[in-house]
């Protein structure tokens, strides 16, 4: 009896549902369309596929071949569905780029988790997208860990390429994060720490860490927290 009242807590808890859907999304890499080619005069050299304009259909990212001298960047398009062009972002080449999406609240657009930055240091941020103006717009930077209950010690340093997913309920037409604000990181190296944040919150993912010996700082008072509600936490006044 002591463990079944045991495994319910951690249940209720971690929000662990076995039958749960997927709440990350990465794009899929495809073939090159040759409808989308028609749009761009760059060579493209890479695309994928997400629905990322929330309308369950799936749209297009394009990566073009760099057309400069110096080739330190290149062009990013989105397109959607019916082969318009949403946004052209000038990307700058790094160690680490990586997008997923997620519906952090009750908007139809998916939020975008990025993860980049260089060997000396890794952004990880989510990002709100603004179609109109033609730019994707930080939400909060954060720390990303990883959160199994069932190793010796709960939290691993949550590397993207670890991260399985991010740890999301619904409750009374919110959608939730598992997160603390209360935790001893101490983040070194070259990463983004934004003048508007008091500090970079915890966020929980999970997944299997491929370094279980790497120490991560105390982590207490873990607590589901809408988007408002965290933002407004971390937010200087």
């Amino acid at each position: 009896m002591k463990f079944l009242i045991i495994m319910i807590v951690i249940f209720v808890l971690f929000n662990i549902d076995v039958y749960a859907q997927q709440n990350l999304i990465k794009p899929l890499v495809i073939e090159n369309d040759d409808n989308i080619q028609k749009l761009i005069d760059e060579e493209i050299v890479l695309t994928a596929s997400i629905d990322f304009t929330g309308d369950s259909i799936n749209d297009f990212i394009c990566q073009t071949k760099p057309n400069n001298n110096i080739g330190d960047y290149y062009l990013e398009y989105w397109i959607n569905s019916e082969y318009k062009i949403l946004k052209k972002k000038i990307k700058y080449f790094t160690d680490y780029d990586e997008y997923w999406f997620v519906n952090l609240d009750n908007d139809i657009e998916p939020e975008i988790f990025w993860a980049t930055g260089y060997s000396e240091g890794i952004d990880y941020v989510f990002l709100d997208q603004d179609f109109e103006n033609n730019e994707d717009v930080p939400i909060f930077y954060f720390n990303p860990t990883i959160l199994d209950p069932s190793k010796h010690k709960e939290f691993f340093w949550g590397y993207y390429w670890d991260i399985t997913d991010l740890k999301l309920k619904k409750a009374h037409n919110s959608i939730k994060l598992l997160c603390s604000i209360n935790h001893k990181i101490y983040r070194y190296g070259e990463i983004t720490v934004p003048n508007s944040q008091v500090q970079l919150p915890v966020v929980c993912f999970s997944g299997k860490s491929t370094q279980p010996d790497t120490e991560v700082e105390e982590i207490k008072d873990l607590r589901w927290f809408s988007l408002e509600e965290l933002v407004n936490e971390i937010t200087k006044k």
